[in-house]
């Protein structure tokens, strides 16, 4: 089958703007800068943040990818099937309803609950081992460089704790 030049050039001009071939080079991983609040004595009103070192996928919104849930909820059974995605119902009816968005261009995740946290209580943040950038590098604790000099990582989820007052 011969392809029309043009035509040719047309999809290439398209598939360049529309963003379909990633950028070239981007190796280095996401990671979690930050997440708030942090420690105890949390107000229960709350909206939770998670800042990452560059843009996620927007997959992170539509999979639940980032979640607050009751501290007793988290186990490492949990862990494991919220680092496999879609998380079950049975799951669901385990974490805190929130809404969720993106804030600072895609690399930042607010978490807002639908009601005022219990007081008194822990509770856990976890971003799934799931997450990834645009161009599909898997989130790592901690960007390392590998004796070439190349950004690397292992791939995990993040956990953070807090109180609330």
């Amino acid at each position: 089958m011969r392809r029309h030049p043009v035509l040719w050039a047309l999809w290439l001009c398209l598939s360049m703007a529309c963003g379909l071939e990633p950028p070239s080079g981007d190796v280095v991983p996401p990671s979690v800068w930050q997440v708030s609040p942090s420690g105890d004595g949390v107000d229960p009103g709350c909206c939770v943040r998670v800042t990452f070192s560059e843009p996620v996928h927007p997959n992170v919104l539509a999979q639940q990818l980032v979640i607050l849930a009751p501290g007793a909820a988290v186990d490492e059974a949990f862990l494991a099937d919220f680092d496999r995605p879609p998380l079950s119902a049975r799951r669901q009816g385990e974490i805190v309803a929130c809404e969720m968005r993106f804030d600072l261009d895609g690399s930042q995740i607010a978490l807002q609950p639908e009601l005022s946290l219990d007081p008194n209580r822990l509770y856990a943040v976890v971003v799934s081992a799931a997450v990834c950038d645009l161009v599909g590098n898997p989130l790592v604790e901690e960007i390392l460089d590998d004796e070439r000099g190349r950004a690397v990582g292992e791939k995990c989820h993040v956990l953070h704790w807090f109180t609330t007052r």
